[in-house]
């Protein structure tokens, strides 16, 4: 990690071991591999067409677009040449897009359909310093025509091949280039989500980000190497992502790219990773499409599962008590693995050494659920502002329910009221041109506040137990962490979103939301035609019974202070294009307690 920038990274990873495989995609169900050698002379002539485009050390770029190889050729293309990359999430609306564009005053935009120009042509007159639009398709005439005299539109492989030409005559060009980066030069400003509000724009600079890798070298100790292989699926403009993507620059290791979350299992099982990286919304749909298989199973498979998952259970125990399971209890285990268990392992390619779960907390029972079957989660934690991990569950030891333990010289503690304090070479610089957040987020002492409340085990194990803004403090005064009681409420399998409420109130009510896909078992059982909307499925007495009674079986789970007293069913189940949840998953909630106001004060007109 003696590295000062991205570029010298890259350069040195794939000049010295050129004929490694370095990423991968899938073509008509297949995989195709691109060795070092290759991606890097892809990467040059990305960054010396921009270069001679009057692209230049400190311009900015927006990255507009789906995840894909392209996505991150031209992430290391504009790193390379100094540039600074600017994600925008691809599901934004075009008055965001145009926010971030010109709050972080890029000059060029990437994109890659005409879904994406649309949106830049519906705000064109706002984009004040667009100079240059780069794609990777075939432009629609029409648009086509709108830009022909308003801003430069060009095809990556043209910019590649004017890039080409230069190497050709300055074949030094692109390392002279690379030496110019310093470590102290910005590198990214990556815009916070959010829930409420305009987005923040995070600084990082070359070094914060190479920080971040190298403490995650440390925090593995050799656990991750150049044999592993990861699929990459999710968004590049989230942090996750975007880290994800880079590890194969950083550590020798393959990137396969996946063609999207709905063929995630296909993906899985044509490239076999080592490694997946994923969100918990990802965790909670492959433990409910699983629990669903089991409960739909005959009696006497359902009762070997249970058996095996009790053998597996009182097993794992033992190894998180740092005991030593009896011989005969590691023959059992075993013999439950290869009975029950290993044909869920298989559904995963078959090579899957662990994954890695982020962004939000991860029920500890999808943790263990998924142990059993050899499928080792390994939870951690991290924002925006840190460019992903600084906690991790070590590969050594997890604890289900914690986020780990500190990554190298990150350093935690805890504030007077909770609140999680972080101090690490790895911390953003600032928020763009915002003085006065930049200072709210850090103590007198310079640790950054996170937002998040935590309780760090005798054993130095982080663990979240909420938002600091999302504490709900009851009428009675009893202060309750949402995350807990909205994550046992979606260990069931019908239940796909839960919004708790309760603040200042006597008890707890909720908002459910339901996915179709889920429920159709139930919408069988009471012969409700599968064409029924969800709004129709919603307003449903046998419905809403079965829901009930899944609330009583969590109810009996959380203490009595935090049971549901009351839910109402959401009308339209909760999505990115709903405007319920954030980029990265998470609940709006602000957004969903406005929207049903009404209904909500319903539920406490009694009490």
């Amino acid at each position: 990690m003696s590295k000062k920038n991205f570029g010298e990274f890259l350069r040195y990873q794939c000049k010295s071991f050129p004929n490694r495989n370095a990423i991968s995609w899938i073509d008509k169900g297949k995989e195709v591999t691109q060795k070092f050698e290759a991606y890097y002379k892809d990467i040059e002539s990305l960054a010396l067409g921009l270069h001679a485009k009057g692209f230049s050390k400190g311009d900015r770029i927006a990255l507009l677009a789906d995840t894909s190889t392209d996505w991150n050729r031209m992430d290391y293309a504009v790193l390379s040449v100094g540039g600074i990359v600017v994600p925008i999430y691809p599901t934004l609306v075009p008055e965001d897009i145009n926010y971030i564009f010109n709050h972080s005053e890029c000059s060029f935009i990437f994109l890659d359909t005409n879904k994406q120009l649309q949106k830049i042509k519906e705000q064109f007159s706002e984009l004040k310093i667009l100079k240059g639009i780069l794609v990777n398709f075939e432009v629609d005439e029409d648009l086509k025509q709108f830009f022909s005299d308003k801003a430069e539109l060009l095809h990556i492989r043209d910019l590649s091949h004017d890039g080409h030409e230069l190497v050709q005559s300055e074949p030094n060009k692109f390392n002279e280039i690379i030496e110019s980066v310093g470590p102290s030069d910005i590198a990214t400003i990556i815009y916070t989500s959010g829930t409420t509000g305009k987005p923040k724009g995070a600084t990082m600079l070359h070094e914060t980000l190479l920080q971040m890798f190298s403490n995650v070298q440390r925090g593995f100790s050799g656990s991750i190497s150049e044999r592993d292989k990861t699929l990459c699926f999710l968004p590049l403009s989230h942090v996750l992502g975007r880290t994800e993507s880079m590890l194969n620059v950083m550590f020798g290791l393959q990137v396969a790219y996946s063609r999207g979350a709905d063929l995630l299992l296909e993906d899985i099982n044509i490239t076999k990773p080592t490694l997946v990286i994923a969100v918990p919304r990802v965790f909670e749909k492959i433990y409910t499409k699983i629990n669903l298989q089991i409960e739909s199973m005959p009696i006497f498979k359902r009762k070997m599962f249970d058996w095996a998952k009790d053998i597996s259970d009182r097993y794992f125990e033992k190894i998180e008590a740092d005991l030593a399971p009896p011989t005969a209890e590691i023959l059992l285990r075993n013999t439950a693995y290869n009975a029950v268990y290993k044909k869920m392992y298989e559904r995963f390619g078959g090579n899957i050494r662990f994954f890695v779960s982020g962004g939000a907390p991860l029920s500890p029972d999808i943790i263990r659920f998924l142990r059993n079957a050899n499928l080792t989660v390994l939870e951690g934690y991290g924002l925006t502002e840190t460019f992903g991990p600084i906690v991790i569950n070590p590969v050594r030891k997890q604890i289900p329910g914690t986020v780990g333990l500190p990554l190298g010289e990150v350093k935690i503690k805890l504030d007077t009221d909770g609140e999680i304090l972080i101090k690490s070479k790895s911390v953003f610089k600032e928020y763009y041109k915002n003085k006065e957040e930049t200072s709210s987020a850090f103590s007198e002492d310079g640790w950054f506040r996170t937002g998040d409340i935590g309780e760090i085990s005798t054993e130095g194990y982080l663990k979240i137990t909420d938002r600091k803004k999302d504490i709900i403090i009851t009428s009675a005064g009893k202060n309750i962490a949402p995350q807990h009681v909205e994550n046992v409420v979606k260990s069931s399998p019908y239940i796909s979103q839960f919004v708790v409420i309760g603040d200042q109130r006597k008890y707890l009510t909720g908002i459910v939301g339901l996915e179709k896909e889920d429920i159709l078992e139930l919408l069988d059982k009471h012969g409700i035609d599968r064409s029924a909307s969800l709004e129709e499925i919603s307003k449903n007495a046998d419905i809403r019974n079965e829901i009930r009674s899944e609330i009583e079986k969590v109810n009996q789970r959380l203490a009595k202070y935090e049971t549901i007293k009351d839910f109402f069913i959401s009308p339209h189940n909760f999505s990115i294009d709903s405007g319920h949840l954030t980029p990265s998953l998470k609940i709006k909630r602000k957004r969903v307690l406005v929207e049903f106001a009404d209904e909500v004060d319903a539920m406490y007109k009694d009490a």
